[in-house]
């Protein structure tokens, strides 16, 4: 099939590089994403946890998208808990995490009663304004 342009997607040419190439229509704060996994091993510790979470991630504008205690493994090692948050912006996103009342008083419960944890913050993608 031959190639039918300048922002054709390929082994040599990631989405990542099309974004690059799409027109700016405008410029927008891209969506950020917190994409948590991890195991608990302390479900009474651990139940102090989202409550704490949730009222602060709706003071950081952020939203819960996904929290599955049964996601499917479909590939490497699977995790017990698996969450994805999404925030209108990394700096939001960031400012939540590194709030005093998370780095304080909450992130203690999430340590405390879990183990393998990752935290990864993942910027969205839009074609359009990227």
């Amino acid at each position: 099939m031959a190639s039918s342009g300048i922002n054709d997607a390929g082994p040599d040419r990631p989405a990542s590089c099309i974004a690059a190439k799409a027109p700016r229509l405008q410029r927008k704060p891209m969506s950020a994403y917190f994409i948590i996994s991890y195991d608990i091993v302390d479900f009474d510790m651990f139940q102090n946890y989202p409550p704490r979470v949730w009222d602060l991630l709706q003071e950081h504008g952020g939203e819960l998208l996904v929290s599955d205690t049964e996601a499917l493994q479909i590939e490497g090692e699977r995790n017990m808990m698996h969450a994805i948050i999404r925030f209108p912006s990394q700096e939001q996103a960031l400012a939540c995490f590194n709030s005093d009342a998370y780095q304080n008083e909450i992130k203690q419960f999430r340590h405390g009663s879990t183990t393998n944890s990752q935290v990864v913050l993942a910027r969205g993608f839009d074609p359009l304004t990227d």
